[in-house]
Formats: C-alpha cells, structure tokens, sequence
C-alpha cells in the first residue's frame, strides 16, 4: 500500500477515537449491528429511506435490497438460511471520503437445515447519509472490501 493509502486508511479497533464524521460513521456501524445483534431485527431507524443493501457475491443469500422494505426483505432472507444469525464488528477502517468506513465483521449463528454452526469473516463498506445507512456492500475479505474503496495498492 502506498503511504498515500495508508495515511487515508488508519485502522479502528474497538474504542479508539477517530476524528468529526468518520467517527460518528464509525459509530453508526457498529451501532446497527448491535440493535441487530440485540433482536434479529434490523434497525430500520438507523436506515436511509434510499438505502441499498449487498452481501458478497457467493454468500447465499446476496441481494440487492432496497429501501426500508428491502431490509426487512433481507432479514427474512437470512432467517431463512441461518438461525440465530449474528455479525460482531471487530475492526472499523475509514474509507476516507468522510462518508463510508469498512466493517470487518464476524457472522455467526446455525445454518438452518443442517443446525450446524455457521462463522464466516467477510467485510462491508458501509456509507451513511444524514447520519443513517445509505448503502451497504459485503465482500468476502476486508482485501476486497479495501481495494473496492481504493485503498488497496
């Protein structure tokens, strides 16, 4: 990675402060996921009326999702594959446009007709709008969800 990349692209471990909007963008991040987390629901209160929502590609369950009802749309979904599903941010990376991060996360829970345990490690690069999620975009490595912010070398 250049130094040009680097210096756009600081790592941010659980509590460590990032600067005026990314930190709140931070926060939103992090914030969905634990309402999720809190009932299997997702926090539409926290999401943009345009939003637009992607797994990775080769995930089962891939979209696109739209607007609040694509979301609530996409919960089904994932209910209908994996029971219990969770996803804990373990790292958050500023994409540096003062609009997106990058959420590293852990997806866990039981693949529903099989009830045996599910963990998957992919990333998302997550861009708010109005303090809300606008778009989402999973990948299956924080490598790809890098380079498609373009702050891989």
């Amino acid at each position: 990675m250049s130094s040009e990349g680097a210096s756009r692209s600081p790592a941010v471990g659980h509590g460590a402060i990032l600067g005026g909007m990314t930190e709140e963008n931070g926060e939103i991040a992090r914030l969905w996921w634990a309402r999720f987390n809190e009932d299997g629901e997702p926090p539409l209160d926290l999401c943009h009326p345009d939003i637009e929502m992607r797994n990775p590609d080769g995930f089962p369950v891939t979209g696109p999702y739209f607007g609040r009802e694509g979301i609530r749309q996409w919960a089904v979904d994932v209910y209908d594959v994996v029971d219990d599903a969770r996803g804990e941010v373990e790292e958050v990376v500023d994409v540096g446009d003062g609009d997106s991060v990058i959420a590293v996360l852990r997806q866990t829970g039981r693949w529903k007709h099989t009830q045996i345990s599910a963990e998957v490690k992919w990333a998302a690069v997550m861009t708010m709008r109005d303090g809300k999620l606008f778009r989402a975009k999973g990948f299956l490595s924080k490598g790809e969800a890098l380079e498609a912010a373009g702050l891989a070398s």
